[in-house]
């Protein structure tokens, strides 16, 4: 019956133990403070304790659909204390009715019986009352904890959300870019806007099949890394180099999916395009501790490419970083006019699949 009332089995289990620990000490109390018979003193406790349970319960059904978010009002409470005043003369009553029936013809017990109905009723209406206090409480906690179980849902949701709005503002706009190429190049050169054309679909397969995915292996992510450099390759020949210098044991690593992609397209936009020169591109990875440490170094020799490159791509990695893994100090940027290189820390533990 305790189950039916209580949120969870261990607060049934602790309500059930105290019950039965204070029905034997009542029954210490009457059988060695009276001259009652044993088997009178076990009914009158089993009696007086199943009135207790039946009223409780009760009295924790109206507190649970009575009281809207186990919140009591000075009218609420005034109307509880009645309603435990007219609980506690209750079980009185009927266990007066129930007891004196049984023993009847028990001159001792009767007298003890009626001897005791004020102190019983003082009793009843302690217990009743202290039982409501420690329910009311317990549904308050029950009710704090499940509040912050529903934020924390509402939270991990919001963050799937911005993830997802971040992921989304690079697909479009590589998108636009490629497809303006393929355009110019069907005209120019045909046969590059082939090989652009199947390039971009394995890109594109690639992007699709791993949409909602939020953590990648390292090595799939710099596998599509260079489908897109070599997209704009065929764009800018050989006015465009990528190098990689990656270390074997970070292949297995986890990063966010396409996470690196705006420091390419930065590459891209405010390197190859704005100097006449030559742009390398150079990728390093190598694992430190729990983390590894990506380094994507734009080496060129126009100096406005290091005073460029800071805007929405590198400002989306960083929010990307903090939503993932809950720091803001996991990225970092040094340039000395020649070369601008982007370092991320990415952590290998605790990491939240998405």
């Amino acid at each position: 019956m305790m189950n039916s009332i209580f949120t969870n089995s261990k607060d049934a289990r602790i309500a059930a133990a105290v019950t039965a620990m204070c029905a034997f000490l009542i029954f210490l109390r009457i059988y060695y403070s009276t001259d009652i018979s044993l088997i009178s003193a076990i009914t009158d406790v089993v009696v007086a304790i199943t009135l207790f349970v039946i009223m409780f319960i009760a009295m924790a059904n109206n507190i649970r659909y009575g009281h809207e978010n186990n919140k009591l009002t000075f009218g609420g409470s005034l109307r509880g204390g009645i309603i435990l005043w007219v609980a506690s003369l209750i079980m009185v009553a009927v266990h007066y009715a129930i007891c004196s029936d049984i023993f009847y013809m028990d001159a001792r017990y009767i007298a003890f019986l009626e001897g005791s109905l004020s102190v019983r009723f003082i009793i009843s209406f302690l217990a009743l009352l202290n039982g409501s206090i420690i329910y009311i409480l317990l549904r308050y906690k029950d009710g704090l904890k499940e509040q912050k179980q529903n934020e924390i849902k509402l939270l991990e949701k919001l963050k799937e959300a911005e993830l997802e709005a971040l992921k989304s503002q690079i697909n479009p706009h590589f998108l636009f870019n490629s497809l303006n190429s393929i355009s110019s190049l069907t005209i120019l050169d045909p046969d590059a806007a082939q090989e652009m054309v199947l390039k971009l679909s394995d890109y594109l397969r690639y992007t699709i099949s791993n949409k909602g995915v939020n953590l990648q292996s390292f090595a799939d992510e710099l596998e599509n890394i260079e489908r897109y450099l070599e997209i704009e390759k065929v764009r800018f020949g050989e006015k465009l180099k990528f190098k990689n210098q990656i270390a074997q044991e970070c292949l297995k690593a986890k990063i966010p999916y396409m996470l690196l992609q705006p420091l390419y397209e930065n590459a891209i936009k405010y390197g190859v395009y704005s100097d006449s020169e030559a742009v390398k591109i150079i990728t390093r990875a190598r694992m430190s501790g729990n983390a590894m440490v990506v380094e994507v170094e734009n080496i060129s020799n126009d100096e406005n490419t290091s005073r460029k490159g800071t805007g929405i791509g590198l400002k989306n990695i960083a929010e990307r970083m903090k939503l993932t893994y809950g720091s803001d100090n996991l990225l970092s940027i040094n340039s000395d006019g020649e070369t601008f290189i982007v370092k991320i820390i990415i952590p290998q533990k605790d990491l939240k699949e998405g």
